[in-house]
């Protein structure tokens, strides 16, 4: 007699997978000075497993208060380090419990260093975020997570930025802010259209975000409080890397998209494209109002409403290497699209006395939207060489896994 477990074995690898998705833990706590007990901002976390450090699991910062929080998918054995300009470098072990969704790792502390030697060798990780006088840098090209997040994904990480359930982005929270696009305002990124079109930019094509609080007089953006500034990667290798992209909801959306850069000898192309349906079903509204008194009434309305449309967004960028100290560069956003509202609704108000009205009404409204974006730039380099500073806290915040050697004199 034979027996078919195929579909047992489905069976059971389908629970796996339900239950490997949903079994996640969180972990947070604050980062602070072992002297002062005082916060420490943007600290660098790097969170491996005690058995093999040398795979990174998470990589993350503290916010400005230096407190962070972050999901793990597996219990076990962990090591967290931290690292922040003007610190030692320090590590803590923790162990991660099945039975605790949530585990507060509390104070890890951190000491100045202060240490002036004759000669060192620092090895260090490029932080993730990057404080000036005037913004906030977070690199995503150091972030491993990038690729294979989308931009939008990536900005609930950085540092004054959230990014709520419904993809409502907000600085240091309020709504008063514009998006930029390499130093530039994009009519692509507009409040209503920048969460559409963050979701269709893969993470990997992005190299940091710029959170400017301060913004000075070189950017057009008087009355709001502050920019985000997104920088793209230019490709410097020779050859091509290209992303497909599918999404569904269950709310009636789907979308799908490519992104591709190429760099053949001097001329770099780099284009982005991504096409988004929208047929979210009726939602329905029930409205109940009852008033008493000398005449009680009551008022009862009950309605539906939907949305659909299509939408498209896309970007061409192409750069060409005049010679090793000028580059040109020509881009382009277009975007556009149609949204389709109706609604439908049925009121009736009714009185003791008898008096009362009933009524219904049916709207159908269009909206059709869309621009196009030219830039042209020219960027001169100079053949001055960077001079590094003497100081060993200059040292830490170059290229990753770096490794100099320098000698003071004291």
């Amino acid at each position: 007699m034979k027996r078919n477990y195929l579909p047992l074995v489905l069976t059971l690898f389908v629970c796996f997978s339900a239950y490997a998705q949903t079994n996640s833990f969180t972990i947070k706590g604050q980062v602070v000075d072992s002297l002062t007990s005082e916060s420490v901002p943007y600290a660098t976390l790097k969170i491996v497993f005690a058995n093999t450090p040398q795979q990174t699991v998470k990589l993350l910062a503290c916010d400005d208060d230096g407190q962070f929080e972050t999901s793990l998918n597996t219990p076990g054995q962990y090591i967290i380090s931290m690292q922040s300009i003007g610190k030692v470098a320090s590590e803590k072990r923790f162990t991660l419990p099945e039975d605790s969704q949530t585990f507060d790792l509390g104070k890890l502390y951190m000491t100045d260093d202060n240490q002036r030697l004759g000669e060192v060798t620092i090895t260090a990780q490029k932080p993730l975020v990057k404080v000036e006088i005037d913004k906030i840098s977070y690199s995503l090209e150091d972030d491993p997570e990038a690729q294979t997040n989308n931009t939008l994904e990536m900005l609930r990480k950085v540092p004054m930025v959230t990014v709520d359930g419904e993809d409502k982005i907000q600085l240091k929270g309020s709504t008063n802010f514009k998006i930029y696009l390499n130093g530039k305002p994009s009519n692509m990124l507009s409040e209503n259209s920048a969460s559409d079109v963050l979701k269709s930019m893969p993470a990997s094509s992005v190299k940091n975000i710029e959170v400017i609080t301060d913004p000075g007089a070189k950017y057009d953006a008087e009355g709001v409080g502050g920019i985000i500034n997104i920088i793209t990667s230019r490709n410097a290798l020779q050859g091509y890397n290209a992303t497909i992209r599918a999404d569904v909801s269950t709310l009636g959306q789907y979308s799908g998209g490519g992104y591709i850069t190429t760099k053949i000898g001097a001329l770099g192309l780099t284009a982005n494209y991504n096409y988004m349906q929208n047929d979210r079903p009726w939602g329905k509204s029930e409205y109940e109002r009852s008033t008493f008194g000398e005449n009680p009434s009551r008022l009862t309305q009950y309605g539906r409403s939907k949305n659909t449309g299509p939408g498209m967004y896309g970007s061409l960028e192409a750069s060409y290497e005049i010679d090793t100290l000028n580059l040109i560069t020509l881009g382009a956003n277009l975007f556009n699209g149609k949204s389709k509202n109706r609604s439908e609704y049925d009121v009736l108000l009714t009185e003791e006395k008898g008096a009362g009205y009933s009524y219904n009404r049916y709207s159908h409204s269009s909206m059709n939207y869309g621009g196009l974006d030219l830039n042209l730039d020219y960027q001169r380099s100079t053949r001055k060489k960077m001079n590094y500073s003497p100081y060993p806290t200059a040292l830490a915040i170059r290229p990753t896994t770096m490794s100099r050697k320098r000698i003071w004199k004291t």
